[in-house]
């Protein structure tokens, strides 16, 4: 594991001004858990559906069962009936999946700088959605604009670093707009910097 952190550390010392950190992943390292499941998912409340060993298994097994859950209404773009497909939150809705560890060396090296729970958050996000439709049905915009500004006043005033990888990107940008249509200048005061990688800006 790569530890740039530690070098830091030893030629500079523990840094005394930490700026938060918000992350939002993209598709690839956001799970998706089953809140409501029929058939091979009945039952199976929280199991993870995206970004597992069990999505290969049920790939395998079953992949109709698996597309079903993930598959939205062409109509109203919620679930099918009787099934609840829900983002998971905070870190672990990241962690490693087989060889893809995007977010998990990030975190460690954070917290060897002095981060906590407290500096820096993980918002997942349910990449099945369009921005409007995830803010509408699960308020994740507020979500986001309350995290920062929590952040902030956590941080001493300081403003919040937002990181992204693929679509987060995409939905950060959605986010900068969002929010200071509602409240202008809120950016400015809030965001020391947007750092993205790999960003989906030009499509994918």
């Amino acid at each position: 594991a790569r530890r740039p952190a530690a070098a830091l550390l030893e030629a500079r010392g523990r840094p005394t001004r930490r700026r938060p950190v918000v992350i939002l992943p993209g598709m690839t390292s956001t799970a998706l858990e089953v809140w409501r499941g029929v058939d091979c998912y009945a039952g199976q409340h929280r199991r993870r559906l995206w970004s597992s060993a069990g999505m290969v298994r049920a790939f395998a097994m079953d992949p109709q069962c698996l597309q079903k859950h993930l598959a939205l209404n062409g109509t109203t773009w919620d679930d099918a009936a009787d099934i609840a497909v829900r983002a998971s939150t905070g870190p672990s809705g990241a962690d490693a999946f087989g060889p893809l560890n995007l977010w998990g060396e990030l975190l460690q090296n954070l917290a060897m700088l002095g981060y906590d729970e407290r500096s820096v958050r993980l918002l997942g996000f349910d990449w099945r959605l369009a921005p409007r439709r995830l803010e509408e049905r699960d308020g994740f915009f507020t979500q986001l604009r309350r995290e920062i500004e929590l952040l902030k006043e956590l941080a001493g005033g300081e403003k919040v670093v937002l990181a992204s990888h693929s679509l987060g990107g995409t939905h950060a940008l959605h986010f900068f707009g969002w929010v200071d249509a509602r409240s202008p200048g809120w950016v400015e005061q809030h965001v020391a910097a947007f750092v993205p990688v790999g960003g989906t800006f030009l499509g994918s």
